[in-house]
């Protein structure tokens, strides 16, 4: 720990002569400490359980053990000059007894009644525990706790229910950090603007978790997402119809585009705003395509504007993950998405052009000389009696005139690089995919696969079917209770002479494929292991074309992958 500071505090007066500083512990120290505090809870729940028996797990001793070991915790966490093993074993018995009270509460009460009591305990614990990481990760807690309250209120199994959620959930942040802001400005409420400051990070974060969760998928990631809601594509309108639903989202999201363009304006001021009217333009005009768009923008200009860069950043991520995911927005066409995206690029590049240009730091620089004319003007102090103001104020037109006859700034030429570069390995990595994907086309192998029974509530949603197949193997798990990561499982199929699989055959790791057999590699989506897909978009009011659909048609490789290219009737003919 460097001490000079706090030894040039001392000769400034800044703290008291006699006030000591204890150093920070060695790292190695905490992490091994904590890493046998962990290891020390095991034996400690075994000792409970032989203690208890199954009167732990089935009687009210839960939630007397579970009040126990957290108000144990509680004590270990708030106290301060403790041995350092007994201040890490504060959260691992703070997160079994909450355990242990969450199982109780479970078993007898309502998901409802058990997340409003888990609510009012991640509140309390939020008051009693003054370390700010903890309250971090319990401001995140109370935020998914919120969410899945507002989830059992509504009771709508809706596609667009996690957008909505993302937004109700952020509005509670902002009543937050409202009343944040109005205790700040008050020295005896000081102490709750700084307890919420922790827990706004945490409830943010999930925040931002929830829009990315309903963007879907973004462009260049796996859409095997894992997705516990369920989510699929939103669902549009009957031919016909007005999808107003659809039309709120989209003008809820360019309206936070302008809200976020405001509260940056407001915060900084920049010199002739006016200018930046064209990018929030084309912003709003995006976010009217991608719903949670708007929401990432607001907050990051919200997070720019009360310095908070980290969360800023997060935010910026998500907003970056939002415009990625509209390559699988299945509303529109790839060709059209393609022209929605470069015409925008190039509208934000002429934008970026002409800020750039020669006369844009001098009419700067005049817009200044204006403002501090104007502000010793108003103040009733003639210009020639304040040669500071004047001179300070000619100094800034001449160094905005100079910079705008020079090149420009090396972080800008770095990021027009940065840029260029990026556009090009988008490019490349597109383009790689497209080949491969023709050149399976072209050597695979044409399989037909019939198609499996799915839930008839989800078989058809709008332009999109979801599909299932006669295969084993499939869902969150495989026959051989393989999880969704590590080596793909592979099935062994035979094939008769018009092409159709037989016989499926779930092979185990390692195992050789039969004679005679063919394998098939099962990919994971956003349902569990699937074979390519477990969805087959088509254009509007074709569904009924697609219903007679009883095979999907694949291109195989000897490898075991395949593409989905068709689904065909029972003749094996095309739709």
């Amino acid at each position: 720990m460097n001490t000079d500071w706090i030894q040039q505090a001392r000769v400034q007066g800044l703290i008291r002569p006699e006030l000591s500083i204890t150093p920070a512990r060695p790292w190695p120290v905490v992490l091994l400490t904590g890493l046998a505090a962990w290891l020390a809870v095991p034996p400690l729940l075994f000792a409970l359980y032989l203690l208890f028996g199954e009167s732990w797990t089935h009687g009210p001793l839960d939630y007397v053990v579970g009040l126990l070991l957290a108000g144990l915790a509680v004590v270990l966490l708030r106290g301060r000059g403790r041995a350092l093993f007994l201040e890490q074993l504060g959260l691992p018995l703070l997160l079994t007894g909450l355990i242990s009270l969450g199982h109780a509460l479970d078993r007898d009460l309502t998901e409802m009644q058990a997340e409003a009591i888990g609510l009012l305990m991640t509140g309390g614990l939020i008051v009693a525990l003054p370390a700010s990481w903890l309250r971090q990760l319990l401001g995140a807690a109370a935020a998914v706790l919120t969410t899945l309250l507002l989830w059992h209120v509504v009771k709508h199994d809706s596609p667009r229910l996690v957008w909505g959620l993302s937004h109700v959930v952020g509005l509670v942040a902002l009543l937050l950090m409202g009343v944040q802001h109005r205790a700040g400005q008050d020295a005896r409420e000081a102490s709750l603007a700084a307890l919420l400051e922790p827990v706004l990070a945490g409830w943010w974060v999930v925040v931002l978790g929830l829009l990315v969760w309903s963007a879907g998928p973004t462009f260049l990631v796996a859409a095997g997402l894992v997705d516990v809601w369920g989510y699929r594509a939103p669902v549009s309108g009957a031919a016909g119809t007005v999808d107003w639903a659809g039309l709120g989202m989209a003008g809820v999201s360019a309206l936070l585009v302008l809200v976020g363009a405001w509260t940056l304006q407001r915060a900084w001021r920049p010199a002739q705003p006016w200018r930046l009217v064209p990018p929030v333009v084309v912003l709003a005009g995006l976010a009217t395509q991608m719903p949670a768009l708007g929401a990432s923008l607001v907050l990051l200009a919200l997070m720019l504007a009360t310095r908070r860069w980290r969360l800023a950043l997060l935010a910026a991520a998500a907003g970056l993950w939002v415009l990625g995911s509209f390559y699988h927005d299945w509303r529109l066409p790839l060709q059209e998405k393609a022209l929605v995206l470069v015409a925008a690029g190039a509208l934000m590049a002429a934008w970026a052009r002409w800020m750039a240009r020669p006369g844009a730091a001098v009419d700067d620089a005049d817009q200044d000389h204006e403002e501090v004319a104007l502000g010793v003007e108003s103040a009733g102090i003639p210009l020639d009696g304040v040669p500071d103001v004047a001179a300070w104020d000619a100094a800034v037109g001449r160094a905005a005139r100079a910079a705008a006859k020079g090149a420009p700034a090396d972080g800008a030429r770095w990021a027009l690089t940065a840029l260029l570069a990026f556009g090009v390995l988008s490019v490349v990595v597109v383009n790689l995919l497209i080949y491969q994907k023709e050149q399976l086309i072209r050597e695979g192998r044409p399989v037909f696969v019939r198609l499996g029974p799915v839930d008839p509530r989800s078989l058809m949603q709008g332009d999109y079917m979801q599909l299932s197949y006669t295969l084993p193997g499939l869902g969150w798990l495989s026959v051989s209770g393989r999880p969704m990561w590590g080596a793909r499982p592979m099935v062994a199929v035979r094939l008769d002479e018009r092409g159709i699989v037989q016989s499926p055959r779930m092979l185990k790791p390692g195992e050789a494929l039969p004679a005679g057999m063919v394998p098939l590699q099962l990919t994971p989506t956003r349902s569990g292991w699937t074979l390519v897909t477990d969805a087959w978009y088509f254009r509007e009011g074709e569904g009924g074309r697609w219903a007679p659909a009883r095979y999907g048609e694949f291109r195989l490789l000897p490898d075991g992958r395949a593409l989905l290219v068709n689904l065909v009737g029972e003749d094996l003919k095309p739709l």
